[in-house]
């Protein structure tokens, strides 16, 4: 059987949008900025630091559009799961990771859960998740619930696998996410559960 990672890495059908797409408009002025200031004083190192910050805006688009999907299939390629597994996605957005997982499922199911906040990811909806969903292939295979990561709506050892991917952050003080990081490891089961 082809890895799960190649598919993922060939696939991408869906529509995942941006990861923080308000802070776009920071980079964006700083190249403005500094193009400005190496006109204006004729000096190269300006322009330098435009292309540095460029570069690095063109890294950080490039992890939100492709390399976050290899880097996941990666590391749920190492996890060997056997397919009949319960995973849980916390804070899946548009499904990146969730979608990614549910590809190794056959029988078990991948659930995310958000608040679907446009704010963390440009265009968040549980729409845009479930059409990415049926473009990928893995509708039957996933859930989708709004919840919040500090009280999760699951019995206790309910699920094998807990990801998230770039949404903990969110939460904003650090008791919350300690709250969030307790929820997590409250509804996974014990390794020897598995």
């Amino acid at each position: 059987m082809d890895s799960v990672r190649a598919k993922t890495i060939a696939r991408l059908k869906g529509s995942y949008g941006i990861d923080a797409p308000y802070l776009l408009p920071i980079p964006l002025v700083l190249v403005g900025w500094n193009v400005v200031l190496g006109i204006l004083t004729k000096t190269m190192w300006p322009f330098g630091a435009a292309a540095l910050v460029g570069a690095c805006m063109g890294c950080g688009l490039c992890a939100s559009r492709r390399g976050k999907f290899i880097v996941w299939a990666e590391l749920l390629d190492q996890l060997k799961l056997r397919g009949n597994e319960r995973i849980l996605d916390i804070g899946c957005g548009r499904g990146a990771v969730l979608l990614t997982a549910a590809q190794y499922l056959t029988t078990g199911r991948a659930v995310g859960i958000d608040l679907w906040r446009r704010g963390d990811q440009s265009g968040n909806s549980s729409e845009a998740t479930l059409r990415n969903a049926v473009a990928e292939g893995v509708a039957d295979r996933i859930e989708l619930r709004t919840a919040d990561m500090t009280a999760l709506p699951f019995e206790d050892n309910s699920f094998h696998v807990v990801l998230s991917n770039i949404a903990i952050h969110n939460v904003k003080n650090r008791n919350s996410r300690q709250k969030a990081i307790e929820q997590a490891v409250r509804v996974l089961r014990p390794a020897a559960g598995c």
